[in-house]
């Protein structure tokens, strides 16, 4: 979705930056300090951002999209703005936090950059387990100290219903509206069946990979959801990956 108009006074666009994750690109413009517009749309819609807005200063990506797709990304941008945008990866440490991968190239960029947002910004809930819950959900363990202890990947809500109607030829996904699904008990259709027990292991996980005492940061698409049936206290957090982006390229030196 292209919406949220310009903040008055703001006569610079700023930075463009880009969450690209396995289904939608979640945007903001930055002006160093805050971001002044923002919204989110699917991956297969991106070139509307080229129509509706004006050349950015820079473009900073984060993105767990095939390479394919980050090229179309590049090409796209520098054919409509003869901009060529920066791609951040992963590293062993930076900004405070120490990635606990020991192949640290290898920790999704989205979880990289949503340890440094819960470093930078939310240091006094530390230590916490930050759940991105999106297609897929992640779940990273991050002391005060700025050590990440590595973490969890598991299927998302709808991955996880795919996956059984791929690999159970007898469960059939027959009424698509999902709203009265929502729920904890027992289900008494396939379709309750399936979405409960999928909300149910994603929040029984939460729960069982949070140490005792340990804070929890939910973030992703689907955290409102998430976080109505967590039995414990949680801090929801929009947005923050991008907001890790934001410290990335508030701290990188212009070219």
């Amino acid at each position: 979705m292209v919406n949220h108009n310009p903040a008055k006074g703001h006569g610079v666009l700023g930075v463009l930056l880009l969450d690209v994750g396995n289904s939608s690109v979640k945007w903001a413009l930055f002006d160093g300090k805050q971001f002044w517009r923002r919204g989110d749309l699917p991956r297969e819609e991106h070139r509307q951002l080229l129509e509706a807005l004006p050349t950015p200063e820079a473009i900073w990506i984060a993105s767990v999209a095939d390479d394919r797709f980050n090229q179309t990304l590049t090409e796209s941008f520098a054919r409509r703005w003869h901009l060529f945008p920066k791609f951040v990866k992963s590293r062993r440490e930076g900004f405070g936090v120490k990635n606990g991968y020991a192949e640290p190239e290898r920790l999704g960029v989205d979880r990289w950059l949503a340890l440094i947002a819960a470093f930078r910004y939310y240091r006094n809930a530390l230590p916490a387990l930050i759940a991105d819950c999106g297609t897929a959900v992640t779940l990273d363990l991050l002391k005060e100290d700025g050590r990440h202890l590595g973490g969890y990947l598991l299927p998302g809500i709808e991955l996880m219903i795919n996956s059984l109607l791929v690999g159970a030829s007898q469960v059939r996904w027959e009424r698509p509206v999902v709203e009265r699904f929502r729920s904890f008990r027992p289900g008494r259709s396939t379709e309750e069946g399936l979405f409960r027990g999928s909300l149910l292991a994603i929040v029984s996980a939460i729960m069982r990979a949070r140490p005792r005492g340990w804070s929890i940061l939910l973030t992703g698409g689907n955290a409102p959801l998430i976080g109505d049936y967590l039995r414990a206290d949680h801090i929801e957090v929009p947005d923050l990956v991008l907001k890790g982006l934001a410290v990335v390229a508030a701290a990188t030196e212009p070219e």
